[in-house]
């Protein structure tokens, strides 16, 4: 029970025991307290700013298309709508 913290533990009064745990969390717990957390950090804030600008255009691009297709759609009820108008042959010279 004592290595779970429970009870008398023989690493209660260790002093270099309590010392080496300071200094393991403030070089490996901290991410700016070492060279390699700092690369690492800098590292994932520029993956997330490319992931962000990446999802920013691709929504972009998909809302333009749709509003493409949207007009795409317009323009073909009104070509249709001329063409049942007896209107071909304007419909036609517009398409060409």
């Amino acid at each position: 029970m004592a290595l779970v913290g429970i009870g008398n533990s023989p690493l209660l009064d260790d002093e270099e025991y309590w010392q080496n745990l300071k200094g393991g969390f403030m070089l490996g717990g901290l991410p700016m307290a070492n060279p390699s957390g700092m690369i690492q950090t800098v590292s994932n804030v520029v993956h997330g700013y490319r992931e962000y600008k990446t999802q920013d255009a691709m929504i972009q691009s998909s809302v333009m298309n749709r509003e493409y297709d949207n007009i795409n759609r317009a323009s073909t009820a009104e070509f249709a709508k001329l063409a049942f108008q007896n209107r071909e042959q304007y419909v036609m010279s517009v398409i060409d």
